[in-house]
Order: structure tokens, then C-alpha cells, then sequence
């Protein structure tokens, strides 16, 4: 009996230190899951101020593209604008030039027409006296 006795104490023993490391080892559990838990919520805000960072960058060199753009269109557009200008008055200056013709043309008609009118009355006029 002494030896069931011991065993019996021996065996209390060792599930007194089961039982007492189970409970070390669910709050060191609990502590580490604790600590994780806290760590990827570091993790996950610097992700999130990384994020709004990047975001924010983009959005400045997105408007700094954009002004730049913006900057090239309006000096093109400038460009262009002076050479429709230029055309313009180009096209004016024909046009003036056409009518000028017309008008010089006109002119000519009538001036031929006057001498054909003046060569017909001349040559009546000797067929009428000769």
C-alpha cells in the first residue's frame, strides 16, 4: 500500500504541474495572442498611413502632370490662334485682291466694249463718206 501510496502522490504531483502548466501555458497563449493582435494593428495602421500617403503623392503628381498640360495646351493653343489670325488675314487679303480683279476685269469688258463700239462707228463712218 505504501507504494500505491506513493504513486498515488507522485501522480497528484505531476497533474498538479500538468494542470499548472496548462495555466501558463493558456496565459502565455492569451498574452501572445494579445501582443500579436496588437503588432498587426501596427502593422495594419502604417499600411493605411503608407496608403494615404501614396495617395495623396499621386494625387499631387497627378495635378502637377495636369497643370503641365494644361500649361503646353494653352501655349499651343496660343500658337494656333495666332496662325488662324495669320490665315485670316491672309484669306482677307485674297479675297480683296479677287474683287479687286473682278472690278479690274469689269473694267476691261467695258473698255473693250467701248472700242469695239468706237472701231464699228469709225469704220461707218469712212464706208459712209467715202
Amino acid at each position: 500500500m505504501e507504494s500505491q501510496d506513493k504513486i498515488i502522490k507522485i501522480e497528484e504531483k505531476y497533474k498538479a504541474e500538468i494542470a499548472e502548466m496548462k495555466a501558463r501555458f493558456i496565459t502565455e497563449k492569451e498574452e501572445l495572442t494579445t501582443l500579436f493582435l496588437e503588432k498587426l494593428k501596427e502593422v495594419e495602421n502604417y499600411h493605411k498611413k503608407m496608403l494615404q500617403d501614396l495617395v495623396i503623392k499621386s494625387n499631387t503628381d497627378l495635378d502637377a502632370i495636369q497643370s503641365k498640360h494644361e500649361e503646353k495646351l494653352s501655349f499651343i493653343s496660343g500658337i494656333h490662334n495666332k496662325e488662324i489670325e495669320g490665315l485670316q488675314c491672309k484669306i482677307d487679303e485674297l479675297l480683296t485682291a479677287n474683287e479687286e480683279l473682278k472690278n479690274m476685269l469689269t473694267a476691261i469688258k467695258e473698255d473693250q466694249k467701248f472700242s469695239k463700239e468706237n472701231i464699228v462707228n469709225l469704220l461707218e463712218s469712212d464706208i459712209n463718206n467715202s
